[in-house]
């Protein structure tokens, strides 16, 4: 956080923290917030909101993994389990918060829904 107070010129005080902490803390790993930073620090010219940074970090996984190309076939079904999980775990979350993930993709165009 104090990287993107920085980078955008804002005061990344405690309070300041704490609300994006509290809207991405418990859906992004520590890796996919990273990545997020590095991502909106090159592509905002202003300081992305809470929603934007989620929205970005979503979009990577959620651990650094190997290629897929060097797992035996366990570590794969192994590897697969543990996103399902993660995105159930996810959608989970979302509607504890009142977000109705499937009213939402409803209204995504198609071509939105296949990337």
């Amino acid at each position: 956080m104090k990287a993107l107070g920085v980078a955008f010129n804002r005061d990344m005080g405690p309070a300041a923290t704490r609300v994006y902490y509290g809207v991405v803390g418990s859906l992004l790993t520590d890796y996919q917030f990273q990545e997020a930073a590095r991502a909106v620090l090159s592509s905002c010219r202003y300081m992305p909101s809470p929603a934007e940074l989620l929205e970005t970090g979503l979009n990577f996984p959620r651990q650094r993994s190997l290629p897929a190309a060097r797992l035996t076939e366990a570590e794969r079904e192994a590897r697969h389990e543990a996103y399902k999980r993660g995105y159930e775990a996810m959608r989970a979350e979302l509607k504890a918060r009142g977000i109705d993930v499937d009213a939402i993709a409803k209204q995504m165009p198609a071509d939105a829904k296949a990337s």
